[in-house]
C-alpha cells in the first residue's frame, strides 16, 4: 500500500506527497485547509481497511472501498464526505447504508 504524507496547507489548499510523486502535489482545488481533518480521517480509514484485509482491501470492498472510507470518516466526526456526496448527486441515495456502516465499524475495530 503506498504511503502518503500530508504536508499541511499552502495557499489555502491541502498539500500531500504521494508515492511516485517526487514533489508535493495539491490533492485537489476543492480541498480547503479546513478540510484537513476530514482528509486525515478518510485516509486513516484506508489504512484501517488495509489492516483488516492485508494486500487485498480494494478487492475486499469492491466498489464500496471509497464509500466505506467516507462512512468511517463520518463515524469519526468528519463533516465532509465527498464520495457520499458524489453518490447522492448521481443516484439520489443519501448517507451510508447499514452494511456500509457495519463495514466501516469493522475496519475501525468497533462494534455497533
Amino acid at each position: 500500500m503506498p504511503h502518503r504524507r500530508l504536508l499541511g496547507c499552502f495557499d489555502g489548499h491541502v498539500i500531500e506527497e504521494g508515492a511516485g510523486f517526487p514533489k508535493p502535489k495539491d490533492i485537489t482545488i476543492s480541498a480547503p485547509c479546513h478540510a484537513i481533518v476530514t482528509i486525515v480521517n478518510h485516509e486513516w480509514m484506508h489504512i484501517r481497511q488495509e489492516l483488516r484485509f492485508p494486500g487485498r482491501a480494494m478487492r475486499a470492498y469492491v466498489e464500496s472501498y471509497e464509500i466505506v472510507a467516507d462512512c468511517g470518516s463520518l463515524l469519526l466526526g468528519s463533516p465532509i464526505t465527498p464520495y457520499l456526496e458524489r453518490r447522492k448527486k448521481a443516484t439520489g441515495r443519501e448517507g451510508c447504508t447499514s452494511d456500509e456502516l457495519d463495514a466501516a465499524r469493522y475496519a475501525l475495530g468497533r462494534r455497533r
